[in-house]
Formats: C-alpha cells, sequence, structure tokens
C-alpha cells in the first residue's frame, strides 16, 4: 500500500518530463490519460485504504474535509488561476502547465515519503 502511494507520483513524474521534453498535444494528451486512469483505478482505491483503521466518525470527518473541500477546491483555484491568466492576455503553453504540474508532483512525493517511512517501519515491527 504505501509502496503504491510512492509508485503513482512518480509515474505521473515520468509523464509529465516526457510532455517536457515533447511538447505536443499527443503528449500532453497522453499525459493525461495515465493521470485519469492511475486516479481512478489505483489512487482512489489506495486512498480509501488508509481510511480503514478510523473510527466511523473520523472516517466521516476527514473524508469529507479532504475530497469536499481539498479535491474540489484545488481544482477550483487552479481553474480561477489559469482563467486569470487567460484573461489577462498570458499564453499558457504546454511547457507552463507542465512546469507548474512538475512543482505539484514534487510537493505530492515528498509529502508521500513520510507515510512510506512509517509504512514500512510498521511492516517491519510485525516482521
Amino acid at each position: 500500500l504505501y509502496k503504491v502511494h510512492l509508485a503513482i507520483p512518480v509515474i505521473h513524474l515520468l509523464a509529465i518530463f516526457l510532455v517536457l521534453l515533447e511538447t505536443n498535444l499527443y503528449t500532453a494528451c497522453g499525459a493525461f490519460l495515465v493521470f485519469k486512469a492511475f486516479d481512478y483505478s489505483i489512487f482512489r482505491a489506495a486512498k480509501e485504504v488508509l481510511y480503514i483503521p478510523l473510527s466511523f466518525d473520523a472516517r466521516y470527518r476527514s473524508k469529507e474535509l479532504i475530497d469536499v473541500l481539498g479535491y474540489r477546491a484545488s481544482k477550483g483555484f487552479s481553474s480561477l488561476c489559469i482563467s486569470l491568466l487567460q484573461k489577462a492576455g498570458v499564453v499558457v503553453s504546454y511547457r507552463v502547465m507542465g512546469s507548474c504540474g512538475l512543482i505539484a508532483l514534487l510537493g505530492w512525493i515528498g509529502s508521500v515519503f513520510p507515510l512510506v517511512y512509517q509504512g514500512s517501519r510498521k511492516l517491519e515491527k510485525k516482521i
């Protein structure tokens, strides 16, 4: 489970790296396809497993906070930023979007390392 949480952003990092190397619509579409495929199949299932040890009330409140507020608010905020940039006349190219995605992924990978470290220590204690 912990390795899955690390592997998903690494796969996205490779896809965005390809977009930055080969900036065209096909590689951008391919990176988006990889992101959505992993998000809907593996990532959501792995994320749900993290909620299992919590009580019902804690699970309900944390899922509400993370899924509703965090996930949807971040999508809306990024859409607002892109719209404001376009209204200001700033051209948002593949490289700019790829660079923003790369920065976000590096933050994601950095935040996953403590989870992977703690999970591997728990597994070592059980063995």
